[in-house]
């Protein structure tokens, strides 16, 4: 299963994790969360104009020890995983959030990086954030528009590699 993770973090020097988000590729499996024990203090002036206005999810939010048992109980529920990303800093402070220590069903790293600079993928990750309205520098409303970016691209590239990926990951950790 493909899960498409971004967070949303203090600063770019001595970064702490602010919020999390994650979806799946079918859509039907997604986490949100959101600290409230980070150090406000320690955010850059970005991260006060661009993030913060956006923490709003009362029911997401929760202090960093609840977060990762939440996030862990969502894990479990899930068979294999990819997670996919477009900043090495996500899968840290995922790695982090969970003790250091990630869940026996994260098998695989996709790194999305190299797919920003692709005119179907960044069009479509900005089209999710200006046509329907979604804030960008929200963790889940980015997790969900590299999703939509990481179809787009897949559809435009003629490469169907994520249809490729689910017959693959079906086949072998079945």
């Amino acid at each position: 299963m493909l899960i498409f993770l971004d967070t949303e973090f203090t600063n770019l020097m001595e970064f702490e994790l602010i919020s999390i988000g994650l979806i799946s590729a079918d859509g039907q499996h997604e986490f949100y969360g959101e600290r409230t024990d980070f150090n406000r203090g320690a955010c850059s002036d970005f991260v006060r104009a661009e993030v913060l206005p956006h923490l709003e999810f009362q029911q997401a939010q929760c202090d960093v020890l609840q977060l990762s048992y939440r996030l862990e109980k969502w894990f479990k529920a899930l068979p294999n995983v990819t997670i996919a990303i477009d900043n090495l800093v996500d899968l840290k402070l995922l790695q982090l959030l969970l003790g250091g220590k990630l869940p026996a069903n994260i098998t695989h790293f996709y790194d999305m990086e190299s797919l920003i600079q692709k005119p179907s993928f960044n069009k479509s990750v900005s089209e999710y954030h200006i046509v329907l309205g979604q804030p960008w520098h929200h963790a889940l409303h980015d997790a969900r528009a590299l999703r939509v970016g990481w179809f787009a691209w897949d559809r435009q590239s003629g490469n169907f590699g994520m249809r490729r990926y689910s017959l693959i990951n079906e086949l072998i950790f079945k």
